[in-house]
């Protein structure tokens, strides 16, 4: 997180460190969002978002994080423990235009 808001402020400033595109996109690309929960063991498929309501939970047991773009998800009706993403504190949504788990 630090690091994105290091280059927003170094854009905002206008010092000229990051003045070319690929520069300052390489930099946003470098941030690392805060993604899932080691323990937690649903699957998050990374297809393409835009925004929060692009990415749809499925799988029996509502493991899958996806994309509404992409393919329907099946999966076996197992419950595990591990499933539960309100235990982990993580949502289904977009980040980066991928739908994944994140807190």
């Amino acid at each position: 997180m630090w690091k994105f808001l290091l280059v927003i402020l170094l854009l905002i400033s206008g010092c000229g460190i990051l003045s070319e595109p690929n520069q300052v996109e390489q930099a946003i690309n470098d941030v690392e969002p805060i993604i899932q929960n080691k323990d937690f063991c649903g699957t998050s498929t990374f297809g393409f978002c835009q925004q929060e309501a692009d990415c749809i939970v499925a799988g029996c047991s509502g493991q899958i994080c996806g994309s509404r773009f992409e393919e329907k998800m099946s999966s076996d009706c197992q419950w595990k423990e591990c499933y539960d993403k309100t235990d982990y504190g993580l949502v289904c949504g977009c980040l980066k235009q991928k739908c994944q788990w994140y807190k």
